[in-house]
């Protein structure tokens, strides 16, 4: 069997390092990356995203009749009421809370693909070994971050990443060799960059823009955790699910847009995202849940680039009884339990928990 080829081989820098060593370096790169392109974003594309997003506003019915300064406080307003929507992660609670859920932080799909390799004559050594996800193809998953994080002047000539970001890009190239490997099974991945560490990847979320009642993605289950606000000053943000990059999406790396600057995520949204947009942050409405058919071009995505730790870190966590068991509605004593469940789980993490439909 062969995956592709990867790096967290046992003679790999990475591999050698311990769990805290590993967490520590991830801080490090994930520190510079944000600040370097938070920099980037507020002030050397500034002007230029702010222009952008006031030329899509003065093409909308009402701003075809506003003023410059009428339409930059359209801008304004859509910023504000951007930054005080809910930073979200939606989940399944039935996947979350059927039995007592004891872990202590949020990891993302990279961190939970590293597993312990025993090969006969060698010491036992930790490699990730990302497997394929219905939601989350693990190839494209990896292709597409490396799309939507670095920008091409981060990148050395040939393609390489430039040194300082060596530990979060390149988890699977495109071209790379395949090569046997002892307990590999079909459909796994590794790295093909041997300095590779899981721990610097991105956690996924998502600001509720229209407040929705279940969130942003339904396609990931009808339950929210509500992050800490102190998590949007540093995170960044993309309009559209950044999967659909290769659909057309304004969500590269060029793309990126910075807590400071949230209003001009209207100026690289789809046409129905403008839309929604327009009637959540300028008229101040609420919007119903989006059809899962189209999360894709509706949710306005963001990047955290830090450990998501659930002690004081989650302000509420929201259960809904429309999350499925098996496809069928949760009842009776299930429904019980993930209520017990979910209560612990918040109690112990300092979050209020909210029962909905």
């Amino acid at each position: 069997m062969s995956t592709w080829t990867t790096g967290v081989k046992p003679t790999s820098p990475t591999s050698q390092l311990s769990d805290k060593l590993q967490r520590v370096q991830a801080n490090v790169v994930q520190h510079h990356y944000v600040r370097s392109e938070l920099v980037d974003i507020n002030n050397r594309k500034k002007s230029g995203l702010i222009q952008q997003t006031l030329t899509a506003l003065s093409q909308t019915p009402q701003g075809r009749k506003c003023t410059q300064a009428q339409l930059m406080e359209g801008f304004e307003h859509m910023t504000k009421r951007l930054q005080t929507a809910d930073l979200t992660i939606n989940f399944k609670a039935t996947s979350w809370f059927m039995t007592p859920n004891n872990y202590d932080s949020y990891t993302q799909m990279y961190e939970r693909a590293v597993r312990t390799v025993n090969v006969p004559g060698q010491s036992p050594y930790k490699q990730m070994r990302l497997k394929n996800d219905p939601l989350n193809p693990a190839k494209v998953r990896a292709d597409t971050d490396d799309r939507v994080t670095f920008r091409k002047d981060v990148m050395a000539p040939g393609g390489a990443f430039a040194p300082a970001y060596g530990g979060m890009g390149r988890v699977m190239s495109p071209g790379a060799l395949s090569t046997p490997t002892v307990d590999a099974q079909p459909g796994e991945f590794e790295a093909s960059n041997p300095f590779f560490n899981p721990k610097s990847k991105q956690v996924f979320a998502a600001l509720n823009y229209g407040r929705r009642p279940h969130g942003s993605a339904t396609t990931y289950g009808r339950s929210i955790m509500v992050l800490n606000r102190r998590f949007k000053t540093n995170a960044i943000y993309f309009a559209g699910d950044t999967f659909g990059i290769n659909a057309g999406l304004k969500v590269s790396a060029d793309d990126q847009i910075s807590y400071d600057l949230l209003g001009a995520i209207y100026g690289k949204a789809s046409d129905m995202m403008k839309r929604d947009l327009y009637k959540s942050c300028i008229l101040d409405g609420t919007l119903a849940d989006a059809p899962t058919s189209t999360d894709v071009l509706l949710l306005l995505e963001a990047h955290l680039f830090e450990p998501l730790t659930f002690a004081g870190n989650l302000e509420a966590i929201f259960i809904s009884g429309k999350d499925q068991l098996a496809g069928q509605p949760v009842t009776g004593n299930d429904w019980q339990t993930i209520q017990t469940n979910a209560r612990a789980f918040a109690t112990k993490h300092g979050a209020k928990v909210i029962f909905i439909d």
